[in-house]
């Protein structure tokens, strides 16, 4: 019977999905991350649930981070369009039409049609691909994946999964069988927010509009502006009534609670998957500073960082000659601009006090009043920046 703390528990819910008795349910509490509960009338002591929880079996020899040789690059999508519409590079397209154009299937992050909850989604054509693009700040419920990847794998299909470091140690558990078919491409974690915080935010925020959000981007880009400055990109939401809302990242009060790590899962401060050697193929982020290596490469536009972990990956970048354009770099200049590569980020000290203010007063008005001194020191700091030019 699996026994987990609260303040280690990723959320991924593969416990549940395994349970052969249906003895887990799914609790939510009141900052609406989701947990495991035990029915104990239920329970037949299988411990199937302990064997699929990738906190349980996180492997402790590697939980020390170590530089050790890893294939890095510097990567772009070649597509204009599709890099535009990507989080930095746009190689994930590129992976996912790759699968896909071998007969494969691909799951990835979606939001749904209301724009309320996250979740991961199948793709098995390329139309459908846009739904994936870019990042979602909001943990995805993959929940409603894992029995149907295992049974594509049974089958033979290639599938391509892209998540978090946890969610894909969730997923190489539960499956059964060979996985020489699985691709895993995991994206660099900051952490997750619940969707309670998400929803409370465009709640008020489709009140003070009086419309419904039909339509968000959390990392659109800014075309005037470097995409790795904190002014090159925000959160762009779009209405019913056709009112568009685009604010950057130093602005928007969402992406300031979530750069603040003021509502983030507790275990994300935590996190036990910060190794080098990981379990996914593929290691996906932005290439953070990378206009100071590459300058001749680096347009402004978004470079991803793409760290190769497996022959499997090392292969399936290959086969995207003709589509990205890649420049080699190495893992501790990764290391050097990307820290959550290796180090879980700390909780804010005010991280209760906010908790509390959203649940009281609002979102908004809570971000105002608890994170005021750290937006303004950011504001400082991009005016420093670009002062002396750096």
């Amino acid at each position: 019977m699996i026994q987990i703390s609260k303040f280690d528990c990723c959320g991924c819910m593969a416990c549940m999905k395994k349970c052969p008795s249906d003895a887990i349910m799914e609790k939510i509490d009141s900052e609406g991350f989701r947990y495991p509960k035990v029915v104990l009338e239920k329970c037949i002591d299988c411990r199937l649930c302990e064997e699929t929880c990738p906190v349980l079996n996180a492997p402790t020899s590697k939980k020390t981070a170590t530089i050790i040789d890893k294939n890095v690059y510097a990567v772009i999508n070649k597509d204009g369009d599709i890099r535009q519409d990507s989080s930095s590079g746009g190689v994930f397209d590129a992976l996912a039409r790759k699968i896909i154009e071998n007969d494969g299937v691909v799951y990835g992050a979606a939001m749904s049609d209301d724009q309320y909850e996250c979740s991961h989604i199948r793709i098995d054509s390329t139309e459908g691909l846009q739904k994936l693009h870019g990042s979602k700040y909001l943990q995805s419920d993959i929940s409603g994946c894992y029995d149907e990847i295992d049974s594509f794998l049974k089958m033979g299909k290639t599938v391509l999964f892209t998540g978090t470091p946890c969610q894909i140690n969730a997923l190489q558990r539960y499956v059964s069988g060979d996985t020489g078919n699985l691709f895993c491409a995991e994206v660099v974690c900051h952490g997750v927010p619940s969707s309670y915080y998400w929803k409370k935010y465009i709640d008020e925020i489709e009140e003070k509009n009086k419309a419904k959000v039909v339509e968000s981007s959390f990392r659109t880009k800014n075309s005037l502006k470097r995409s790795s400055s904190r002014d090159g990109w925000g959160l762009l939401l779009k209405f019913d009534n056709g009112k568009v809302i685009k604010e950057n990242s130093l602005k928007n009060r969402y992406l300031q609670a979530f750069i603040h790590n003021v509502m983030l899962r507790p275990s994300c401060h935590k996190c036990i998957f910060k190794y080098l050697e990981r379990e996914a193929d593929i290691s996906l982020g932005d290439f953070w500073g990378c206009e100071k290596i590459f300058k001749d490469f680096d347009d402004g536009k978004g470079v991803s960082l793409v760290i190769t972990h497996t022959k499997k990956g090392e292969t399936l970048l290959d086969e995207l000659d003709g589509e990205i354009c890649c420049e080699k770099s190495d893992i501790s200049t990764a290391i050097a601009f990307n820290s959550p590569l290796i180090l879980p980020v700390s909780p804010h000290k005010k991280r209760s006090e906010f908790i509390e203010g959203v649940r009281k007063v609002g979102f908004t008005k809570t971000v105002n009043q608890i994170l005021l001194l750290d937006i303004f020191i950011d504001n400082i700091k991009c005016y420093l920046k670009k002062l002396i030019g750096r």
